[in-house]
């Protein structure tokens, strides 16, 4: 995998920042299953990753093959689960791409530009469901 991840979680949010480049599906598997198995063992249910330094080089059908596969899995991951992602600089017609696939999936995913504007996001979306 060319993507380098940093992880840390803080005030019941799981922060990733992401930076490098994504070739593959085997690429963004690398990259999403290890941030899947944390969330799982932690128990957060908010993320907030920061993908503006992340290139994508996967195209749509690449995407709606992912958002299938990690719709499929969604059965092992706690319900509730909400992603913010600050979009790519360069490439962020993969994060839009992607949220519309994750989303007819009812995959909770959007995208952002501002980071400010994601966490207040996801701190609503908290609040709604009594977090």
């Amino acid at each position: 995998m060319t993507a380098k991840v940093h992880t840390e979680i803080r005030d019941d949010c799981l922060r990733v920042k992401a930076t490098g480049c994504i070739d593959s599906i085997e690429d963004f598997i690398d990259y999403v299953d290890p941030l899947m198995h944390k969330l799982a063992e932690s128990g957060i249910k908010r993320v907030l990753a920061d993908e503006r330094k992340l290139a994508s080089r996967l195209d749509y059908v690449d995407i709606v093959t992912l958002t299938r596969r990690f719709a499929d899995r969604r059965m092992d991951q706690p319900l509730g689960i909400r992603v913010a992602v600050l979009a790519s600089e360069s490439t962020p017609e993969f994060n839009r791409n992607y949220e519309t696939a994750a989303n007819t999936r009812a995959m909770v995913y959007r995208v952002f530009h501002d980071e400010e504007t994601a966490l207040a996001w996801l701190q609503e979306r908290a609040c709604l469901i009594g977090e």
